[in-house]
């Protein structure tokens, strides 16, 4: 670790700043292309599918054109908002060296409650200890932290934890990696997580399934067949009336199910960004090599097995 914590994290965010301003010219000039590529295929349905001049080939080039731009340009915009993300760590970094943290952070106030000495030693609060160690991205993250300054910890538990600090402390690039995926969300809600984790599985009738799919695959005939003239558009907009009642139907217990699985999406994302880098490191000290250890199921990492549970979300 260099001797001047602050030249380091000037450095850092001196460099971080120019990739902000390099990726930003980038975006600037995707998002133009995909206005022009938009512009661009309205005009060519228009003339397709309303002046009937050219072919309806040279619409769908365009859009799928459009479309892998468009994933292109999304994968950008996520190195864009990981560099501000790094951005943020840093100079949160130089506001805890220049006493400006007070007042910016989670400041735990909710682990006063049942401590006997936790407010005349300012641990939690405004301006406390907590809130300024406090760098954590999870419930289960501040609940440790909060126990660690609640309550002494055994001599052997107190020099396991200074031996890993110890190793970390040279590790920049690794922590900074951390810093940076675990600022890219909110605190994550590991309570909920857990729960909807141990909740049982919402199961729909097999025949929902069928019925979707054949739905989809009608409304794919109607509009092929309105497009060749061999009935009239009338059909294809009362059966698209009898698919709305249909989802109607269903809007609840779906939407139920969605939102149920939009917030642990979320936190799997982060668990499973956060868990990969971990996972890529090789610690010596005991207590990191322990955890390491402890992370593996049956020898498969944890990040893959996150990753084939978010397909299943």
């Amino acid at each position: 670790m260099t001797a001047d914590p602050r030249a380091e994290y000037e450095r850092r965010l001196a460099s971080w700043r120019e990739r902000i301003a390099a990726l930003d010219r980038v975006n600037f000039i995707l998002s133009n292309i995909r206005l022009a590529i938009a512009l661009a295929g309205a005009v060519l349905l228009w003339m397709a599918f309303v002046r009937w001049s050219i072919g309806p080939w040279w619409p769908v080039a365009t859009w799928a054109a459009f479309g892998m731009l468009a994933l292109f340009h999304a994968r950008r915009l996520q190195r864009f908002e990981r560099a501000q993300a790094a951005e943020r760590v840093y100079l949160r970094g130089l506001d805890r060296l220049s006493d400006r943290w007070a007042g910016r952070g989670r400041d735990g106030v909710v682990f006063l409650d049942g401590h006997p000495y936790a407010r005349d030693l300012d641990l939690f609060g405004h301006a406390s200890l907590f809130e300024l160690l406090n760098t954590t991205r999870t419930e289960a993250g501040e609940l440790t932290l909060a126990d660690w300054l609640r309550a002494p910890a055994p001599l052997q538990e107190v020099r396991a934890r200074q031996a890993a600090i110890d190793e970390l402390r040279p590790m920049l690039d690794f922590k900074e990696d951390v810093a940076v995926l675990a600022s890219e969300s909110p605190v994550g809600r590991t309570g909920p997580l857990s729960t909807w984790a141990g909740s049982p599985p919402v199961r729909f009738a097999p025949a929902l399934s069928v019925a979707l799919a054949a739905c989809a695959l009608t409304t794919i005939a109607l509009a092929v067949v309105v497009y060749r003239d061999i009935i009239a558009p009338e059909w294809l907009f009362g059966w698209l009336f009898v698919e709305a009642g249909f989802a109607a139907i269903w809007r609840r217990p779906f939407h139920q199910v969605l939102h149920a699985v939009e917030t642990p999406e979320r936190d799997l994302g982060l668990l499973a960004g956060l868990l990969a880098r971990i996972e890529s490191e090789r610690f010596t000290a005991p207590r990191l090599a322990a955890l390491h250890q402890t992370l593996l199921t049956d020898g498969v990492v944890p990040s893959k097995r996150i990753a084939k549970l978010r397909t299943l979300v």
